[in-house]
């Protein structure tokens, strides 16, 4: 048979596997997927789509209550060169209910290696957004929504007693005489496997992010700005049986504003700051419950979530050096198919200092789909 007829019927296979999601005729996707170990000159059409409701009824006066609604997709090609190497080409599309356009449209390219048994090295898209694992004061959930597209170099390492994520996210290119500046990010999350017990099982988490913003070539020059943010801790597990677990984990967040301009956008009305927050959490396969006490002082983190933090959202007229705030998180998750994972979770927050409660609920359904075209 001809290889486009061969190539026609894989195609027609992919559109009865989309109309129908039956999950015979379609593998899985994982979000965070692995290469394949033996696909040399193998051809693969992968679509991931989130479908989402996430309502914020923030009450706090340090994070503005918003409610999200819509879709994103992302239909991509990966071609494997060899067992070791793969292009992966797509285009992202995001779509908030209520707009009659799409919010963006990109385009995703990314070429993977896996340079040894661990180490994975990728540039173009990077595995980034909630991917990276950072923790909450660092990541705002909301950003999974318009920034899941992440663009720079990427180094990827899993064995038995580390995991690790090495990035730099390049969000804003500029050439010469351009207005506005440069902007990225490097950051870091490892989880050491520091002990493993049948009763305890103990790991060590450690994340940075450093955000910079400035140039050399933009017109006018502005002000340099950069800004450490990091965490560090313990994660103490114990198991209940093979697929429950309770966690307690001591974390501590720094924050450090290396280079910060006295005026401008870039400027911030703390220094650097430091905080602890103390998390437990209860694990199983569909339910997931967390309690957390957050003591923050000075505290700021660009990109994390506004109600950790000492200025608001709205700007730096609203602020708090000290803030102590209770977090609640409950979630139920569940695979409908195999290639269908739903989620309903809510967020809540309270305020000590100043007696309010913040909260979010949502609803999520991920779609990964995978088939094989020649």
């Amino acid at each position: 048979m001809p290889w486009t007829n061969i190539l026609f019927m894989r195609l027609l296979h992919v559109l009865i596997c989309f109309m129908t999601l039956q999950p015979l005729l379609a593998q899985p996707i994982l979000t965070d997927d692995a290469m394949c170990e033996k696909c040399t000159d193998q051809l693969h059409l992968d679509v991931e789509a989130l479908f989402f409701v996430k309502n914020n009824e923030y009450l706090s006066a340090f994070a503005d209550g918003q409610t999200s609604l819509g879709f994103w997709m992302e239909p991509t090609l990966e071609y494997y060169i060899n067992d070791f190497t793969r292009i992966v080409g797509g285009v992202h599309m995001l779509k908030y209910s209520g707009d009659d356009d799409f919010s963006r449209v990109l385009p995703s390219f990314s070429l993977d290696m896996r340079l040894t048994e661990s180490l994975q090295l990728t540039m173009g898209r990077l595995r980034g957004s909630l991917q990276h694992k950072l923790y909450e004061p660092l990541y705002r959930i909301d950003r999974y929504f318009p920034e899941y597209v992440e663009y720079g170099v990427q180094f990827l390492w899993s064995s038995h007693w580390l995991e690790s994520d090495l990035w730099v996210d390049w969000q804003n290119f500029i050439e010469r005489g351009d207005s506005e500046p440069e902007r990225f990010q490097a950051g870091h999350t490892s989880k050491i496997n520091f002990f493993e017990g049948r009763r305890l099982g103990i790991k060590l988490p450690i994340q940075w992010m450093a955000t910079h913003s400035g140039g050399q070539i933009n017109q006018p020059p502005r002000s340099k700005s950069t800004i450490i943010n990091g965490a560090i801790g313990l994660e103490c597990i114990f198991p209940l049986d093979e697929v429950k677990a309770l966690s307690f984990s001591p974390l501590y967040f720094l924050y450090d504003g290396l280079s910060i301009p006295d005026t401008g956008p870039d400027a911030r009305r703390f220094d650097n700051g430091f905080a602890m927050y103390f998390i437990t959490e209860f694990n199983s396969p569909h339910i997931y419950a967390q309690l957390g006490y957050w003591r923050g002082q000075e505290f700021i983190a660009p990109g994390g979530e506004f109600l950790f933090q000492s200025v608001a959202e709205a700007g730096p007229e609203i602020f708090q050096a000290d803030r102590n705030i209770l977090t609640g998180k409950l979630s139920y998750r569940k695979s409908v198919r195999e290639s269908i994972q739903t989620e309903l979770r809510f967020d809540g927050y309270y305020d000590v200092d100043d007696p309010s409660l913040s909260y979010a609920f949502g609803l999520y359904i991920l779609v990964n789909l995978r088939t094989w075209l020649f």
